[in-house]
């Protein structure tokens, strides 16, 4: 928190040479202006800030002397109201007074003013504010303990200022991180799906053979039996080269078949997920599984 003590008990002292120091060129008004004045003076001392801003700016309004609009200034300070405390003591600086000590505690207003400022906007999180704040801030030639009070928020802002790149670059990777898992996810999904269909697909093999097989087996039978009877020698010599076609196709498409399963098993398996212990074995059983899920789908 800004230490404002210092800056108050001048500002007694110089209400009080304020005070004394006016040049009245009437004295109806002199003796207005030093009652407003005192009654400033005396309203301070009290504690009644805005009171004493208020008779210090009648004051002022009646005969422009610099040490009033000085005095509210300060007064207004005190009461917490920077907007016209900055407005107050703006108008004395801009008088160009020739007096370094009035000077120097005109800017010190500023300044702390500023400091609060910057300390509301850094309480409220907007750093860019408080930033301006404290440029603004250094901008009033502030005192040794402004500047360390300046200093410290500055090394505040760089901290939070720090601090939120880093959440940003945090948020940016898991962002990153997100997106190249649900890539690889994706991917993955495409695969076993493709490991599914192949399978399926030698599955269908598989099970078509089978079909034409025992189809061929018992349908041959009879007919070989038909032919010997009825002594259709042309008959049975075709069937015999069937059977011997059969002898070699059978065995073909059932390797065909169970190797296309077990193709499409393997890739099921390799696109598990990395968290799934699936062994190679149970890959290859993937093809057989899917065999058996062919003959669901199709009887």
């Amino acid at each position: 928190m800004i230490n404002v003590r210092p800056l108050v008990q001048s500002v007694v002292m110089m209400f009080t040479i304020a005070s004394l120091g006016l040049v009245m060129p009437a004295t109806a008004f002199a003796d207005d202006i030093v009652k407003l004045n005192e009654d400033g003076i005396t309203a301070f001392q009290a504690g009644q800030f805005e009171e004493a801003a208020s008779k210090f700016q009648q004051a002022y309004e009646i005969k422009p002397e610099p040490p009033l609009k000085k005095n509210e200034a300060l007064a207004w300070f005190k009461a917490g109201e920077c907007g016209r405390a900055l407005s107050a003591a703006g108008e004395y600086l801009a008088l160009g007074v020739e007096d370094d000590r009035s000077q120097q505690e005109a800017q010190t207003v500023v300044v702390r003013c500023h400091l609060q400022r910057a300390e509301a906007a850094l309480a409220a999180g907007e750093l860019a504010d408080a930033e301006a704040a404290l440029a603004d801030a250094r901008a009033h030639e502030p005192g040794d303990e402004d500047v360390a009070s300046i200093s410290g928020m500055e090394k505040e802002i760089a901290s939070r200022r720090a601090a939120e790149q880093q959440v940003r670059q945090d948020a940016i990777a898991a962002a990153q991180q997100d997106e190249q898992r649900e890539a690889r996810e994706q991917s993955r999904r495409k695969k076993r799906s493709m490991g599914l269909g192949i399978a399926s697909a030698g599955g269908a093999i598989v099970l078509g053979t089978l079909i034409y097989h025992v189809a061929l087996a018992t349908g041959t039978s009879a007919k070989f039996r038909d032919a010997a009877q009825a002594g259709d020698r042309a008959e049975y010599d075709r069937l015999g080269q069937k059977l011997e076609t059969a002898n070699w196709l059978v065995p073909a498409l059932y390797g065909v078949g169970l190797a296309t399963a077990g193709v499409g098993g393997y890739i099921w398996w390799s696109a598990s997920p990395a968290d799934q212990n699936t062994t190679p074995a149970e890959g290859w059983a993937g093809g057989i599984d899917a065999i058996g899920f062919t003959a669901t789908m199709h009887f």
